[in-house]
């Protein structure tokens, strides 16, 4: 199995002395307090995502206006944003209306505001979006800033950001910094003024019945609308409250600002909460050295000087914030919101002026200095490029510092990770959970699915209460916080770091710059295996054609005061892709402002994305078969919840008398035991991966995907984990009775699990039985399937003595189970090639078996079907099963017949993307198909072309013409 994406591998290290104030220098943060320890990453090299004359590193209303100014000004603009959304200054805050006085004065101002002096976060959301997309500014969401690119002359012309893909870099000639901490001139070198440690000034807005003053909070309540969700029913009263409070920042680190978040939802969370800012507004103590510092008493934006704005000694550099270099005094009067996108503007339009006058810079890289570090291991990221055949640059080996030292660490909490972090810290483990949103609980509550569909309501979960949405997440924090765990909000996993195969930390994107945090036990709770996949795991995700008509469906809801459960089906794309996933929000956003929501929620619901290959990799038919294991650690429960089709070569038999009511909607329930095993990622130590990147095939995740099952088997990984640190062994090696134990306690599982052993191999009767059985309708397949080596013998047998119906039936048994003993009949069974009727669905599995069976002998009569057009796709994956390359010419010839209507679109038509599939894998002709895989790769507009481009990079990583399979 191959990944998608190609990864660095950095060469073993040997243990030096960290030099810790070249590491901080270097690395731009000079804002964190001199540490001792680093991690070196090694030199590589960084691919090239975008170039741009401006690059806006912000996602604030001041930095669209900057965007949207430059792009006016005739640049070339590219904003890179942190969160899912834009304007995180209003929205974000919460700090949603204007003060008297404050009068928008046309441009962005008005377009939001109007002649109002309230605006929801919806509202604003979109305003920007629409502001971007009128001035034809590229923009990317979910990225941090992680590196600044320099020239030969040391200058500064572009950046590097982090994100789920890994690294790209950003070529640009004018950067505006309008990061909340000024992190890109910070990581350029440029001087700062000290930082005022001790109580800062905070804001912090929240929706709520009541107001809380036990710990002396300063609180106003706001005369802003509000008109709660119709499905809310209470007698209460909402409104609006502002706290101001005096909260203690003891330093610049990313740490210090990550408890402070946390100290402020401690003193501000009021039990009928239904919504809260994401982020604390914070007034910054600390500001840059100057060009030339500013004067005056008062802040106006239109006639402010713009020198404060620009660092000293450092062209091509603006900071459009907080940190820029006016009094402190005046900072508030800059970040209010007409003021600030005033100033944006301006700064726009000065940088684009700037930047005519600047060359495209001739050898951009990522210098580095200082190569010692205290700590060892190797660190590597998906080095992923949003265009597939990107150029790069190069980065210098150089440390990382290392942020913080954990027994467990979990990257991710949502559903499953939450709770793995809960358990881990009840157990005594130092935890630390790291969730890019701000807010814990996953699709249960940011995702607005606020009510269980099925699951086994037990043991933990029964322990989470439901509803509202902000009552689910404010226990799921406190109940971690209580335990002793550190969370850090608005992070993202991005690498790991490694000694051999053992996973020994966590490389994660902060607001602040990029770090890592080393760990004794790693959780993957990122529901997507990112972690596991930047270490190396082997995953399953698209590995077929067939997976890209029928992947589950994806969800992105609105969300209004007092909402709690929201659901729909939308059109999948690749989690993992931030440009997927940017236009995904920005579409879906655009289609759910017909309603005016309050507000759209941060967080796709996705039903299906990356999973593990595992020490054991749960498979449809042990859900079937109800096998037991001896490690079982959850017992799940769902219909067959599937929002997409199914693949399991198991559903190639079509109908099923006593089977197939089982996967109807609303049909019986089904259980499943699932082992601790498809928690380990295979060939990799020190790491769990738990929630829907556990490993497990795409057909039996509809029944173990429900909230109830995966809080329950976080919470299981949690204290799984700790155990580990504890024992002082990897999760490997964890007593898994002892465990299960512990989670019969609970009363996650039952008692019976700790006598259960593995009950395959079926007993022999069993699969006689269904030998006799299954000529007649398939009765019994489930078994065969599952233990095909000895029911091969038996099939074959009665293959034999078999005739008509019966006698194909158990031929397309043969051939699904990979034999060739029915390839005759089979042969027989196909359409005639020039009928013009309906093929039928025992035609297409007569094709689907010669295809399994892998025979070359079918080659010549599949080939001839190609100019069928009722069949030429499942003619075409059949070959492209067997892989003969006496296949290539025809199917050549087919795709040149038909790339000039189906390339059009690849995202309508991917049975044209099966036929070069096809073609990829019977050696392909001429390099057809590795013409059309790269264009599939550099990807295009519509909801499924990022499927389409993650499928074509990973045949063409691979290098192979080999079907990938757990």
């Amino acid at each position: 199995m191959k990944r998608s994406m190609q990864t660095m591998l950095t060469p073993p290290i040997l243990r030096h002395q960290l030099s810790a104030l070249a590491a901080i220098l270097v690395l731009g943060l000079a804002h964190v307090p001199v540490r001792a320890a680093s991690v070196i990453e090694s030199a590589r090299n960084i691919p090239i995502a975008a170039s741009a004359d401006v690059v806006v590193v912000g996602g604030s209303s001041a930095a669209v206006a900057a965007a949207v100014a430059g792009a006016e000004g005739g640049a070339k603009v590219f904003l890179i944003a942190p969160r899912t959304y834009l304007g995180e200054d209003l929205a974000g805050t919460m700090r949603l209306w204007l003060e008297g006085g404050e009068k928008p004065s046309g441009g962005l101002a008005e377009a939001i505001f109007g002649q109002q002096t309230f605006v929801t976060p919806g509202k604003v959301k979109q305003a920007l979006e629409d502001a971007l997309v009128a001035a034809k500014v590229k923009f990317l969401y979910g990225s941090y800033p992680a590196d600044v690119l320099t020239d030969g002359q040391q200058k500064a012309c572009g950046v590097v950001i982090a994100n789920r893909s890994g690294r790209q870099a950003v070529l640009g000639k004018v950067i505006i910094d309008a990061t909340q901490n000024a992190t890109v001139v910070r990581q350029a070198g440029a001087k700062f003024t000290p930082l005022a440690a001790g109580p800062h000034k905070i804001r912090w807005v929240t929706i709520a019945a009541g107001s809380r003053t036990d710990a002396g909070q300063k609180v106003r309540k706001l005369a802003l609308p509000l008109e709660t969700s119709r499905k809310f029913k209470s007698t209460a009263t909402y409104g609006w409250w502002e706290y101001t409070l005096r909260v203690d920042l003891a330093d610049g680190s990313w740490q210090a600002r990550a408890r402070l978040e946390q100290q402020v939802r401690d003193l501000t969370y009021h039990a009928t909460q239904l919504y809260s800012s994401d982020v604390p507004f914070v007034l910054p103590t600390d500001a840059i050295v100057a060009e030339k510092p500013a004067g005056g008493t008062g802040f106006d934006a239109a006639s402010a000087d713009l020198a404060p704005f620009r660092p000293a000694g450092a062209d091509r550099l603006w900071v459009l914030g907080g940190c820029a270099g006016v009094p402190r005094a005046q900072v508030e009067a800059l970040l209010r919101p007409v003021a600030f996108m005033a100033i944006g503007q301006r700064i726009g339009k000065a940088a684009a002026e700037e930047a005519k006058g600047i060359q495209p810079a001739a050898s951009p890289r990522v210098v580095r200095k200082g190569v010692e570090a205290s700590a060892p291991g190797e660190i590597r990221d998906a080095l992923g490029s949003l265009a597939s055949w990107a150029k790069s640059v190069p980065q210098d080996q150089g440390p990382l510092p290392i942020l913080g030292q954990y027994d467990v660490v979990v990257v991710g909490g949502g559903t499953a990770g939450a709770p793995a972090g809960i358990g881990a810290a009840r157990q005594g483990a130092k935890t630390l959970v790291i969730e890019y949103l701000h807010g814990l609980g996953g699709v249960g509550t940011l995702g607005l699915i606020g009510g269980h569909w099925y699951g086994n309501k037990v043991g933990f979960n029964n322990q989470i209460p439901m509803n509202p949405t902000e009552k689910r997440m404010e226990w799921l924090r406190s109940e971690l916080r209580k335990a002793g765990g550190d969370i850090w909000f608005g992070v993202a996993g991005c690498g790991v770091v490694v000694e051999g195969r053992r996973v020994t930390g966590v490389v994660v994107a902060t607001p602040y710059g990029r770090g890592v945090v080393l760990a004794k036990t790693v959780i993957d709770g990122t529901g997507n295996a990112d972690v596991a996949i930047a270490a190396g795991a082997d995953y399953v995700y698209l590995d077929d054609p067939r997976d890209m008509f029928v992947i589950q469906a994806a969800h992105l809801p609105h969300r209004n005061p007092g909402d709690h459960y929201v659901n729909n089906n939308t059109a999948p794309f690749d989690d993992a892709n931030p440009a997927a996933a940017t236009e995904f929000f920005l579409n879906r956003r655009k289609a759910l402002s017909a309603g005016s929501p309050f507000d759209v929620g941060q967080l796709v619901d996705s039903r299906e994305r990356r999973r593990i290959v595992g020490d054991y990799h749960y498979d449809l038919l042990d859900m079937l078969n109800k096998r037991t294991f001896p490690d079982t650690i959850e017992y799940a429960r769902s219909d067959y919840d599937i929002h997409g089709g199914p693949t399991h070569v198991f559903f190639r038999f079509g109908t099923i008398p006593g089977i197939s009511e089982l996967f109807r909607f609303h049909g019986p329930v089904l259980w499943a035991y699932v082992p601790y095993r498809c928690l380990l990622p295979k060939g990799l130590e020190g790491i769990l991966v738990t929630g829907i990147g556990m490993g497990a095939d795409r057909n039996a995740m509809p029944v173990l995907r429900m909230q109830p099952d995966m809080q329950n088997q976080g919470y299981a990984a949690g204290v799984a984990a700790a155990m580990a640190v504890k024992a002082g062994v990897t999760p490997r090696q964890v007593d898994v009775k002892a465990l299960q134990r512990h989670l019969v306690e609970v009363g996650n599982i039952a008692t019976e699990v700790l006598t259960h052993t593995d009950s395959y191999p079926l007993p022999e009767e069993k699969i006689t039985a269904a030998a006799a059985s299954a000529g007649k309708d398939f009765q019994g397949v489930q078994v065969l399937l599952a233990q095909s080596e000895k029911a091969l013998p038996l099939v074959r047998q009665a293959y034999a003595g078999a005739t008509g119906e019966t006698k194909l039936n158990y031929a397309s048994i043969l051939g699904l189970i990979g034999d060739a003993s029915g390839l005759s009949t089979l042969l027989e069974a196909l359409p005639d090639v020039k009928t013009r009727e309906r093929i039928s669905a025992t035609q297409v599995r007569a094709m689907a078996a010669l295809g399994y069976a892998g025979d070359r002998r079918a080659v010549p009569s599949l080939v001839k079907l190609l100019g069928n057009w009722n069949c030429h796709v499942s003619a075409a994956e059949a070959l492209g099963r067997i892989g003969d390359p006496a296949a290539a010419e025809a199917l050549s010839a087919l795709i040149r017949r038909q790339r000039n209507s189906d390339r059009k679109d690849q995202t309508r038509n991917l049975r044209f993307v099966t036929i070069v599939w096809a073609l990829w894998r019977c050696g392909d002709k001429d390099d057809i198909a590795k013409t059309e895989l790269r264009s599939f790769a550099d990807g295009g507009s519509g909801p499924r072309s990022s499927l389409v481009a993650n499928f074509a990079r990973k045949l063409l990583d691979a290098n192979t013409a080999k079907r990938a399979t757990p």
